[in-house]
C-alpha cells in the first residue's frame, strides 16, 4: 500500500486470480472506509472510489498500469462513488475523446463556434408566437455537428459549464435586444441553467452585469432550471432563484415530473411556469400513463397559479389533448424545430402576416 499524494492510494496485488482477488479487496477497503467515525461528538463517514488495472491486460509496466488505473477510478467517481471499475479499452476510448471535446470546447467557446437556435413557443389560446428557447448548437470545422447532450454532459463534467453558461446569457440578451430594435414583440426568451450554475456563488451578479451590459430588459428573459437541480440542494436553488426574481426574471422548473421532487418544494420557491417534459407529451396519445402524469401536471401547475407549457409537441393530436387539459403554451416540431435566429425573425414576421390577415375588425 502505498499514498500516491492526497487522498489518492495505490494498492499493489499479486495474486494468480488477480481479477477476482482485486474485487474482493476494493469491496473490504470500500466498507471498512464507509464505516462511521466519531469526532467530536458528530458521526462522520467517508466514502472512496477505486480504480483497477490488471496485468498484463491493461499494461505491460507500473507506470500504465498506475495511469489505466487512475482512469478506472475517476470513471467510478463519475458513477456515483463508493464504487470500484475496471479499466477497458473503451473506458480509453471515452476518456481521450471527452478529452478532445474538452479542448475543442474551449476553443470554440473562445472563438465564438457556437450558436444559439430559437424554438418558438406557441400560445394554445390564439395561436400566437409569444417567445422562445434558446438552445446552444455546436457545428465543429472538422467533426460536424456535436449533440447539445454530448457537448453539455462534457461541459458539466469539466466545469466549462460556467463559461458555456455566461456565453450563452450574454448571446440570447443580445439576440432579444436586436430583435426589440426591429420590432419584434417577444415576450419571453427562456434561457436554460445547469444544476451548476445555480452553485455559482456570483451567479445573480453575473446575470445582473450582462443585462446592463446589453440593456436588455429582464422581464422579457425566462431562466429555466431542471427539476432535478431543485433536489441537489433546495435551500440554495431556493435562493438563487430569490436573486434572480429580484433582478426582475421569469422562473421555470423545465422537465417537470421526471425528478421526485415533492410537492412542498414548489411551494417553498418563487416560479412562474412548469414544463412538462417530452418524453410524457411523446406518447401521450398510446400511453395512459403519460397521459394522466401531462393532464396532472396541467391541472397542477394551473391549480396553484403557474403558466404551463408543453414541449415537444410532434403532431396535432397531441396538441388537441393539451388544449382540452388548459395548457397555456407549447413548443415542438409540430409548429417548428430550433432555427437560427435570422429565421426565427423571419418566420415571426410571416406568422404576424398571416394571423393580421385572418383577425376581423370591427369599425363604426
Amino acid at each position: 500500500v502505498s499514498r500516491m499524494g492526497g487522498d489518492e492510494f495505490m494498492v499493489v496485488i499479486e495474486h494468480p486470480n488477480a481479477r477476482q482477488s482485486a474485487q474482493a479487496i476494493a469491496n473490504k477497503i470500500l466498507v471498512a472506509l464507509n464505516q462511521p467515525i466519531p469526532v467530536e461528538g458528530h458521526m462522520i463517514t467517508i466514502a472512496a472510489s477505486a480504480g483497477i488495472a490488471l496485468f498484463p491486460d491493461h499494461g505491460s509496466d507500473a507506470n500504465v498500469l498506475l495511469k489505466n488505473a487512475d482512469v478506472a477510478m475517476y470513471h467510478a467517481k463519475e458513477l456515483g462513488k463508493g464504487r470500484f471499475e475496471f479499466y477497458s479499452d473503451e473506458l480509453a476510448r471515452e476518456r481521450e475523446e471527452q478529452s478532445l471535446l474538452e479542448f475543442a470546447l474551449r476553443q470554440a467557446i473562445a472563438s465564438d463556434q457556437l450558436a444559439l437556435f430559437y424554438q418558438p413557443r406557441v400560445s394554445l389560446r390564439d395561436g400566437t408566437i409569444e417567445g422562445a428557447e434558446a438552445l446552444a448548437r455546436w457545428f465543429h470545422p472538422d467533426l460536424g455537428e456535436i449533440p447539445p447532450k454530448k457537448f453539455i454532459r462534457v461541459a458539466e463534467e469539466t466545469g466549462l459549464i460556467f463559461d458555456l453558461g455566461t456565453w450563452v446569457f450574454r448571446r440570447a440578451c443580445t439576440q432579444l435586444k436586436h430583435w426589440e430594435s426591429r420590432g419584434l414583440p417577444i415576450r419571453t426568451l427562456s434561457i436554460n441553467f445547469s444544476a451548476r450554475q445555480l452553485l455559482m456563488r456570483d451567479l445573480a451578479d453575473r446575470v445582473s452585469a450582462i443585462l446592463s451590459e446589453v440593456g436588455c430588459d429582464p422581464r422579457k428573459i425566462e431562466v429555466e432550471i431542471t427539476e432535478t437541480s431543485m433536489l441537489f440542494d433546495v435551500q440554495t436553488t431556493k435562493r438563487v432563484i430569490t436573486a434572480l426574481k429580484r433582478l426582475g426574471l421569469r422562473i421555470s422548473i423545465d422537465d417537470f415530473g421526471t425528478g421526485f421532487s415533492s410537492l412542498s418544494h414548489l411551494q417553498q420557491l418563487d416560479i412562474d411556469a412548469l414544463k412538462v417534459d417530452q418524453t410524457f407529451v411523446r406518447d401521450l396519445l398510446v400511453d395512459a400513463g403519460d397521459a394522466a402524469i401531462t393532464r396532472a401536471v396541467i391541472g397542477l401547475g394551473r391549480g396553484i397559479g403557474l403558466q404551463v407549457i408543453a414541449e415537444g409537441v410532434e403532431n396535432a393530436r397531441q396538441l388537441a389533448f393539451l388544449k382540452e387539459c388548459g395548457c397555456d403554451l407549447y413548443q415542438g416540431y409540430h409548429f417548428s424545430p430550433a432555427i437560427s435566429g435570422t429565421s426565427f425573425e423571419e418566420l415571426m414576421r410571416l406568422h404576424l402576416q398571416a394571423t393580421a390577415k385572418t383577425t376581423p375588425r370591427v369599425g363604426r
